[in-house]
């Protein structure tokens, strides 16, 4: 086995390889991150094998399943942990089995779409894994302009890219952090938001961390309307858009206290809006107005 090693948001995990597979074929995106071989204990820790039989669900309930860019994942509850299964078009079954604490993972990458299965894999898995210690994982776009990160959250295709994409060209030193999954860390009064490997459709894979100035959901309208939102409406808000295994109520419990420090440090919108300029001038006038 060869082991790489990565940091990410601030949090180490290893990924070990057996011979015939590297991190530079599987795991391009994650190269910004690489770091090295820590003596402590990485956070997470996978073990990576060739797929040779796909894993028996027979009698297994389903936890929660669902279908997006990461393909059609599903987890279930065995004794050991969970099993989480993903499938593309593409390809065979690829899965995962990790213990209850989603600190160490055994994953089966079969030959056809396995890049993508094995990055989606670790996406799920290092999003859980950092839920106790302070971290969340946020489905956003992230742009940074004048040295903090702004957040923007939504249903899939409500324009969070083309928004992202409206700050960039209407503030001169704006630039995008990521563009599909940053990850924000809270800390003593505050909170920063930092690059990540997964970024969609968009290669952003900065490893770069600035402070959080404010997150704002979007949703399509033909006026522009920006509504402040108290902490519990804010809270409402940003929790869908987090990455959580609903099932694990211990986690889900840190989870919400994450995201109540992160509606406490900074101001969250809710935004009605065009694509246009004036979209991006109203919210970034209002972010800047209510930031502490």
């Amino acid at each position: 086995m060869k082991r790489s090693s990565y940091t990410i948001a601030g949090f180490d995990i290893a990924v070990d390889f057996p011979a015939g597979m590297s991190a530079e074929s599987l795991l391009p995106s994650f190269a910004p991150f690489a770091s090295a071989d820590s003596h402590s204990e990485p956070l997470l820790t996978v073990t990576v094998s060739a797929l040779d039989a796909e894993p028996d669900v027979q009698g297994l309930n389903v936890l929660e399943e669902s279908v997006n860019e990461f393909g059609y994942c599903r987890l279930y509850r065995i004794t050991e942990g969970y099993l989480l299964t993903v499938r593309y078009a593409c390809g065979p079954l690829h899965y995962a089995t990790f213990d209850t604490r989603f600190t160490r993972a055994e994953a089966f990458i079969g030959n056809n779409c396995s890049s993508a299965a094995l990055s989606s894999m670790l996406h799920i898995l290092f999003s859980q894994a950092i839920i106790p210690h302070g971290g969340v994982s946020l489905h956003a776009s992230a742009v940074v302009l004048g040295g903090k990160a702004q957040l923007f959250i939504g249903k899939s295709g409500t324009g969070k890219s083309t928004h992202a994409s409206l700050w960039l060209n209407a503030f001169e030193g704006s630039e995008l952090l990521n563009d599909d999954n940053p990850v924000v860390v809270v800390g003593e009064n505050n909170a920063v938001v930092c690059g990540s490997p997964w970024s969609g459709k968009t290669p952003c894979y900065k490893n770069e961390c600035h402070p959080l100035g404010g997150i704002v959901r979007l949703s399509q309208s033909p006026a522009n309307r920006y509504h402040h939102l108290d902490q519990v409406q804010a809270f409402v808000t940003i929790l869908p858009s987090c990455s959580a295994v609903k099932a694990d109520s211990a986690l889900l419990e840190q989870l919400h206290s994450n995201l109540i420090a992160i509606c406490e440090t900074v101001p969250v919108g809710y935004f009605e809006c065009r694509p246009d300029t004036e979209a991006a001038l109203i919210c970034k006038t209002n972010l800047t107005r209510l930031s502490k």
